[in-house]
């Protein structure tokens, strides 16, 4: 059974420089998936993701990434729409950038017994 790697490990990147395993061996795919810190730049594209380089010439070996079957129910809201954050925005920011999906939160306005947020969990 493959080990499974998180999407940073696989895809890190510091602007230009390639630095995660699949970001090396798929050089393409790398600049198209991820932004410059690494990050997928949408949340469908955990959906699937390409291979182009040395990984998708491997014998009986997918040329498909996944990380995700389905983009997740938002328990609040009974949508698949979240709100998103880039890596280097606020925690409570409202807008996104488009740069990359580094946390996603329920775009619900609802308030927990405690008086917190949902947003905010």
């Amino acid at each position: 059974m493959e080990r499974r790697r998180g999407v940073r490990r696989d895809w890190r990147r510091d602007g230009n420089v390639l630095q995660g395993a699949l970001c090396v061996k798929n050089k393409l795919t790398c600049k198209e998936f991820s932004g410059t810190t690494g990050y997928p730049k949408t949340l469908e594209i955990l959906l699937a993701v390409e291979l182009s380089g040395e990984e998708a010439i491997v014998e009986d070996r997918s040329t498909i990434r996944r990380y995700l079957r389905r983009i997740p129910f938002d328990p609040m809201t009974q949508s698949q729409e979240w709100g998103l954050r880039c890596y280097q925005d606020e925690a409570d920011e409202d807008n996104w950038y488009g740069e990359d999906v580094y946390d996603v939160f329920t775009t619900s306005s609802g308030v927990a017994i405690d008086e917190t947020k949902y947003r905010n969990w």
